[in-house]
């Protein structure tokens, strides 16, 4: 397959992948009966609270104590057949418990949107239940957005390897329903996504993507500030990558001490943003899971005296994620929705078949390289100091993630316990994210690096090749969307 037809068959399929996601959203919405998302009846009723500034008594809140009583953690069970038909006989009830004490009024612009475009409440269930089921789409649309972005951003690029396994990860069943659902997980994700664009184009932004970012940031630096303690790192390999790909080759320092001064705003957002969330952390770090203080002087104190135990109960759980990657697929709801072999191995194959084009774009480039001295030559000391900057981000992310663990263990971890509770994959899907975003901006750097392609005329052997691709690509994606389909229907009824 000629170079032209790779990047063909590329765009294609980061078109393709970009709407499969809002497509599988659009499916898990409905499908996922209303607060099976994690703590999603929580983060409902706490958006209520903050957007009506207190009290609350609504059709909103009765929808949620409908569907109170459930199947969560019966896997054997299915829903009630009568759940969705007794929503007609519904009456308001009154709630003034603050269900979760983290993040803001901002933290579900899906409730927000649907409270701006409907000021008046609901007039029975079925509305109430109608105004949820658009809130989870407009939550999802917040991170399509950023993805569909992200896609246009790396079509006009030359050879973008590594975006497509970005945009694949975000068929992660677990990523789709944490992004469309009435949770803060869905800003949070908007963020790490968008953060990943902001660091592999830096040359491509505009104001517009620049506000966008700093106003995801804010939003997410004050629900839960898991990336501020990694924006630092952020920022420096995002210096790298910008000096890298704008000026003509020159020495590495000179580069970065010139992109930090035509980036000046960029630095002090990022730096703003990292004491935002910081400070976000430090005013909430005695604020326990029902918003009163957290009873954990007695576990720090084992902490202290027991520094072995508790490592080895946050490497463990951590680890034994890491160590499995199809946990950051599911299961899906409370824990109790598993998928079946069939979607993950459809799954499986859409992110192996993103992965063998993504790396032909970069071997392809490889391939040039090696036969332009002059480029390769001043390509090492860039490779060498932007491998330094992944190796930070790599070490500041893994912080991040021990911190948060440790967090889990003092807040929810029983006293003294040798094992971590309460850690879940999906806490670590904005940590993917970036990740994948850093690999993406190491790959365009190397591409950037190498002499334009001269490719000729795309024959028949090319067009087979890219109809092929698109073809498998076109099964994978069908197989996947079904085997989800049912796996939800198996499970809910």
């Amino acid at each position: 397959m000629t170079g032209s037809a790779l990047r063909q068959l590329h765009r294609q399929l980061t078109a393709w992948l970009a709407v499969a996601f809002v497509a599988l959203g659009l499916l898990v919405a409905v499908l996922l009966p209303p607060f099976y998302v994690p703590d999603e009846r929580g983060h409902w009723l706490a958006a209520q609270h903050r957007i009506s500034g207190g009290e609350t008594c609504s059709f909103d809140v009765s929808l949620a104590e409908h569907f109170r009583e459930g199947v969560r953690f019966q896997p054997e069970k299915k829903l009630p057949p009568d759940q969705f038909a007794r929503i007609a006989e519904l009456a308001p009830a009154c709630e003034t418990r603050r269900f979760y004490p983290y993040g803001n009024v901002f933290s579900y612009p899906g409730v927000l949107l649907v409270r701006a475009l409907r000021p008046s409440e609901p007039g029975n269930g079925e509305e109430a239940l109608t105004g949820f089921l658009i809130a989870r789409f407009l939550q999802g649309l917040l991170v399509a957005t950023v993805l569909f972005r992200i896609a246009w951003l790396g079509r006009a690029v030359v050879a973008p390897a590594g975006l497509l396994c970005l945009l694949a990860i975000g068929l992660s069943p677990l990523l789709v329903q944490q992004s469309f659902g009435v949770t803060n997980d869905t800003v949070v994700n908007a963020f790490a996504l968008a953060l990943a664009g902001w660091l592999a184009f830096p040359d491509r932004l505009t104001r517009a993507d620049h506000a966008a970012v700093a106003a995801l940031g804010a939003v997410a630096m004050l629900t839960k500030p898991v990336l501020a303690p990694v924006l630092p790192a952020v920022l420096l390999m995002r210096l790298t990558i910008g000096a890298w790909l704008r000026g003509p080759p020159s020495a590495p320092a000179a580069g970065l001490v010139a992109e930090v001064r035509a980036t000046r705003g960029s630095c002090a957002m990022a730096l703003g943003l990292t004491l935002l969330g910081l400070g976000y952390l430090w005013a909430t770090r005695h604020v326990g899971s029902a918003g009163g203080a957290e009873p954990t002087a007695e576990q720090l104190d084992f902490a202290r005296n027991n520094p072995g135990i508790v490592w080895h109960a946050l490497t463990g759980r951590i680890g034994a994620i890491l160590g499995n990657p199809g946990l950051l697929a599911g299961p899906l709801g409370y824990i109790d929705t598993e998928l079946s072999s069939l979607t993950r191995r459809g799954l499986a194959g859409l992110l192996a078949l993103a992965a063998v084009i993504d790396g032909a774009l970069l071997a392809a480039a490889g391939f040039r390289l090696a036969r332009a001295p002059d480029e390769r030559a001043a390509l090492y000391p860039w490779l060498l100091v932007a491998a330094c900057a992944a190796l930070i981000l790599l070490l500041a992310l893994a912080a991040s993630t021990l911190l948060l663990g440790f967090k889990m263990y003092l807040s929810v971890t029983p006293l003294g316990s040798e094992h971590l509770s309460g850690f879940q994959p999906r806490y670590l899907l904005p940590y993917l994210a970036l990740g994948l975003g850093a690999l993406l901006a190491l790959g365009r750097g190397i591409a950037g690096a190498a002499p334009a392609a001269r490719d000729a005329a795309t024959g028949v052997l090319p067009r087979a090749g890219v109809g092929l691709g698109l073809g498998a690509a076109a099964v994978l994606l069908l197989v996947y969307t079904a085997s989800l389909a049912a796996d939800l229907l198996r499970r809910y009824g």
